[in-house]
């Protein structure tokens, strides 16, 4: 219960140690094991049963599962999912522009590709026809570009971010396998994905070579988050041989897939 400055309620109010208590005049005169101080006029603070908040998180969780359905982003409809509090991209991005609308360079040249210091994309194999199902490769200056990569309202998660997904699907050690994608969906990949996330394996493609590898074998996922103050920056790696999501850094020029998460 929420009561706004100078309103004044009265009635009886019932607490988590389930007495009941005189509200008279905006103001509480004694409630169970919390203090007066903390209930007084015009506060925010005032308890329920605990059984009355489980209710309301539910209800607040299902309003949050209706609004993290899909979304339309340039051009392109992406599927959501909502897992805990978090609504996440079902699919890896696949822009070619940043959030102001500036073109993103595609850079399919690997020595221009390893030379880099500003933000750059590409497709796997430098084949176009990849990206519809594994999205696109973007170095890690485009992640950390101003003008941004995910639309209005979202943003490439942080290092923290992340941890907080892989916890709440049981840890790093068997989040992966939650979170590939499973036999039965279409593009397929050897998961359960009970979490509904969909990962598949859509490569990387490395920095001093500019080699594209791990397509069809893995996955990695950058982090908007840099390593110890470092100028390496942190992802995610899943593999198709464990469940484990590994945790690693890396430097910036590397070309790895972005999801977008809720702000």
């Amino acid at each position: 219960l929420h009561v706004n400055s100078g309103v004044d309620i009265a009635g009886t109010l019932t607490a988590d140690s389930l007495s009941v208590t005189d509200v008279i005049n905006g103001q509480v005169s004694s409630l169970g094991n919390h203090t007066t101080d903390d209930l007084a006029e015009g506060t925010s603070n005032l308890y329920m049963i605990s059984a009355k908040r489980a209710l309301i998180e539910t209800m607040a969780h299902a309003i949050d599962s209706l609004s993290c359905t899909w979304l339309e982003y340039q051009g392109v409809t992406y599927e959501l999912v909502l897992i805990g509090d978090q609504c996440w991209f079902a699919e890896n991005l696949q822009s070619e522009l940043y959030a102001d609308g500036t073109a993103i360079p595609n850079v399919t040249d690997a020595a221009e590709w390893s030379g880099l210091s500003t933000g750059a994309r590409c497709a796997y194999d430098n084949n176009d026809n990849n990206i519809a199902t594994y999205g696109t490769l973007y170095n890690w200056y485009a992640v950390d570009d101003s003008r941004g990569l995910c639309p209005s309202g979202w943003h490439v998660p942080t290092d923290a971010e992340w941890t907080a997904l892989t916890d709440h699907l049981g840890g790093e050690s068997v989040a992966g396998g939650k979170m590939k994608s499973s036999t039965s969906d279409s593009p397929a990949w050897n998961g359960t994905n009970s979490s509904g996330f969909s990962a598949l394996p859509g490569g990387g493609r490395e920095y001093l070579t500019s080699d594209f590898f791990d397509g069809g074998n893995g996955g990695s996922w950058w982090s908007s988050s840099l390593y110890d103050g470092s100028e390496w920056a942190w992802y995610r790696f899943i593999g198709s041989h464990v469940d484990e999501v590994f945790q690693y850094f890396n430097i910036p020029r590397y070309g790895f897939s972005v999801r977008c998460v809720r702000d």
